[in-house]
């Protein structure tokens, strides 16, 4: 389920809980978020980029670059927060090309159209010819975050979360 599905579906009881890469939660009166962790962001660049052999990259050294995002539909939320981060580094993002998930916009990305900003997670797939390096600065990073309705009273829900918290914690780790 997308994003916006996903509330829907907490709201209307389908589901009880959901863990997302962003904090949704602030945005509703009735709904809780409890962070897990944060993703780490990365710039991937085409393999042949001029930046491409650096350590590490300040997000300002992208600021002329097109990006490549994800489909507003589906993904709004995600490039609401790396525009947020573009900002806060001085620039706006311009957004070259909008991809329908996470290994389309690496590919996409490979075959030299922009650059992007995604977590390590994701960045550790199989589509080969990009790079990804780490950001200079502080929190360049967003939130995994375990949703649920406010006032929940079930303690298998509360369970669910804490054995949730503990493989995060475990992962993070790693």
């Amino acid at each position: 389920m997308d994003p916006e599905q996903q509330i829907v579906s907490l709201r209307n009881g389908i589901i009880d809980i959901s863990i997302a890469r962003y904090s949704v939660a602030d945005s509703f009166d009735d709904l809780e978020r409890q962070q897990l962790f944060k993703a780490e962001l990365f710039a991937v660049l085409p393999a042949s980029h001029r930046l491409s052999g650096k350590k590490t990259i300040s997000l300002s050294e992208l600021r002329d670059e097109k990006f490549v995002a994800l489909q507003d539909e589906a993904f709004g939320w995600y490039t609401a927060n790396i525009t947020k981060l573009c900002r806060t580094a001085g620039f706006t993002p311009s957004f070259e090309f909008r991809a329908n998930g996470f290994v389309a916009a690496l590919a996409v990305i490979s075959c030299g159209v922009g650059v992007g900003l995604f977590p390590r997670n994701i960045v550790n797939s199989i589509v080969p010819g990009y790079v990804y390096i780490p950001l200079c600065g502080n929190d360049n990073s967003i939130d995994i975050a375990c949703i649920f309705k406010k006032n929940e009273n079930r303690d298998a829900v509360y369970l669910l979360i804490n054995i949730i918290k503990k493989h995060y914690a475990r992962c993070s780790i790693l």
